[in-house]
């Protein structure tokens, strides 16, 4: 009897555990024929509505199997329920709250599947979490992806609920500009171009920020006031200025200048009912003395400092600002200059948007190094209702020199986060193409800014084996050899690190080109992955040829090997061929040339 007994329990534990789960377990597809269909809400919005096509789509590319959208649950299969309402037919407790507008949840109830989240993008990520980490989907760049072969895929217990950090992971960079990619990669910023807006509303919509971070100008143009109402704007030396390259800016205590900023601020904003955030902020100079040397703003700033004026003149304009946009806060760009104010407190509805432009990118921003904006970002965030980042990710003089700043990225945005920032944008080039490495930089980002948490070593290693297939692991060597010369020789890496970098030597170049001929053989066999080792090699070409004399010597007097071709001319050749295959441009959107090459 008691054997018997112990049989009972030993089968009732099976089905608690193993057995039950696979009885529940969410069958999708099986040779390629589709077991589940996908059901959103009578009253689902285009987001969801998006969500449930890209859910169809993506699992015919990985199933080969067609799948049918529905407002109703079928009885006969498994369900993909997708979107807040239809999640409702299968828990009909399902609720959103506390998810904001990018939250997510992905769950099993029984034998059907809940993708949903908060509006308007929180079931779009849903989808494409569920997507890339169950069926294995992933977008490296435009017109780059890895999409598997599954023609049999069942899902087992799933139960996430996940509510993304930063409300703002915003990427300027162009891939990062492609709709497609920013939705699937959870890109959340700026809709630079006509194109983006008009794909933006299934995709979730954008952030609109008016003006630009630096205003003051835009707001009140002196073209416009100047000549009418030289008072409110700088006085330089006993005379009132307003040309930027002479480092002017407003008279922030002019009271009428305040009236007509508010006005103009809000009729803008009216014009524009789109906008998320109204900015306020300096112009785009950091030099001395850039601000009004008035008695009335000096004796304001002898009472605390430039910064306590700044945020006095944005509190001012934000509480008139409020009446008319409650839910619309005030963006206050802490711009160079702009350390803490001494007394003055940023209003509830103003965001500061901290800037870090004079930080050593080549280290944490803990390290110390940057000990002054540490000391400012921590005195900010005693202070401030909410805090956002502006950060640099790119070279921006020398855009395709390496630039080996990838292993702050990590530290950086957890740094941030653990301090309560909630948003940042990452600032690279917004034209021409992506720069050094520029995909990388993307995709490591936009995971990153979703979830801090990760490690950004594993994710390189995910996107350069996906990137580059079996020549990942020689890009990654690549990468570690010019990462670790910037780190043993101590270089700054600032915004404008040259070809001619002391950590850019003979030797470190030497070895990184091994690397990426050891890449380009490994893939010689195909087309595409080639073409992007080509890409890759650019930086490290670009050096040779900006000090190509000066190498030459170092190889000779060392004794060592030239590791390129013997004539410039054939590497410009090869350079220009690269370049022009690919349509690289500049910034400026021109056909992207080596140093020295007209």
């Amino acid at each position: 009897m008691m054997r018997k007994i112990k049989k009972a329990l030993i089968f009732i534990m099976l089905m608690a555990s193993g057995f039950a789960s696979e009885t529940y377990a969410v069958a999708i597809a099986a040779d390629s024929s589709a077991k589940a269909v996908i059901v959103i809400g009578k009253d689902a919005n285009e987001p969801e509505c998006h969500a449930a096509n890209e859910l169809a789509g993506f699992l015919n590319q990985v199933t080969g199997a067609k799948f049918e959208i529905t407002n109703e649950a079928s009885a006969n299969s498994s369900n993909l329920f997708v979107g807040s309402q239809a999640a409702k037919m299968a828990d009909a407790n399902f609720s959103t709250d506390g998810l904001g507008t990018d939250g997510i949840i992905i769950k099993t109830v029984g034998n059907n599947l809940i993708l949903a989240g908060g509006k308007p993008r929180g079931t779009l990520y849903a989808v494409y979490t569920f997507l890339e980490d169950y069926a294995g989907c992933h977008w490296w760049a435009p017109g780059a992806s890895t999409i598997p072969n599954k023609p049999t895929l069942t899902i087992k217990d799933i139960n996430i609920r996940y509510v993304p950090k930063l409300n703002c992971r915003d990427i300027i960079m162009p891939s990062a500009f492609d709709p497609d990619w920013s939705v699937r990669n959870k890109r959340i910023g700026i809709a630079p171009a006509p194109q983006y807006r008009a794909a933006a509303p299934a995709r979730g919509g954008y952030l609109e920020f008016w003006p630009v971070l630096h205003s003051f100008f835009i707001v009140l143009p002196p073209a416009k006031y100047f000549k009418d109402y030289p008072e409110w704007y700088s006085l330089i030396n006993g005379k009132r200025q307003a040309e930027p390259d002479i480092h002017a800016s407003l008279c922030l205590t002019n009271q009428k200048m305040r009236r007509q900023f508010i006005a103009n601020l809000i009729a803008e904003v009216k014009r524009m009912p789109d906008v998320t955030y109204a900015y306020i902020g300096n112009p785009d100079d950091a030099g001395y003395p850039f601000r009004c040397q008035c008695a009335e703003c000096s004796s304001a700033e002898k009472t605390g400092s430039y910064t306590d004026l700044f945020v006095e003149f944005t509190n001012a304009v934000a509480e008139e600002f409020e009446k008319a946009y409650p839910n619309i806060p005030i963006a206050l760009a802490a711009y160079h200059f702009t350390a803490p104010p001494k007394h003055t407190r940023p209003r509830r509805n103003v965001v500061v948007r901290l800037d870090n432009i004079s930080n050593s990118f080549s280290v944490p921003v803990y390290h110390e190094r940057n000990k002054e904006f540490c000391e400012d970002f921590i005195g900010w965030t005693k202070i401030s209702p909410q805090i956002h980042i502006w950060t640099y990710v790119v070279d921006f003089t020398y855009e395709l020199a390496p630039y080996p700043n990838l292993r702050s990225f990590g530290p950086d945005i957890k740094y941030y986060v653990d301090h309560g920032v909630s948003g940042i944008t990452a600032e690279g080039w917004n034209s021409g193409s992506n720069g050094e490495m520029g995909e990388l930089r993307a995709w490591l980002l936009a995971k990153l800014m979703w979830n801090p948490y990760q490690s950004d070593d594993a994710l390189i290693k995910e996107f350069t084996d996906g990137y580059y297939g079996s020549a990942g692991q020689h890009i990654r060597a690549y990468l570690d050899v010019i990462h670790n010369a910037v780190e043993a020789s101590g270089d700054w890496l600032d915004l404008s690190s040259s070809p001619t970098a002391r950590f850019l030597t003979f030797q470190t170049l030497k070895k990184s080109w091994s690397y990426l001929i050891a890449a380009e053989d490994a893939v010689k066999d195909d087309k595409e992955l080639l073409r992007r080792i080509k890409i890759t090699q650019l930086p490290v070409l670009y050096t040779f040829l900006a000090r190509w004399n000066e190498l030459r010597d170092k190889a000779i007097c060392r004794g060592d090997l030239w590791p390129m071709q013997e004539s410039r001319e054939d590497v410009v050749k090869c350079f220009t061929q690269i370049v022009q295959e690919n349509n690289i441009k500049d910034h400026d959107n021109s056909t992207y040339l080596p140093l020295g090459v007209n």
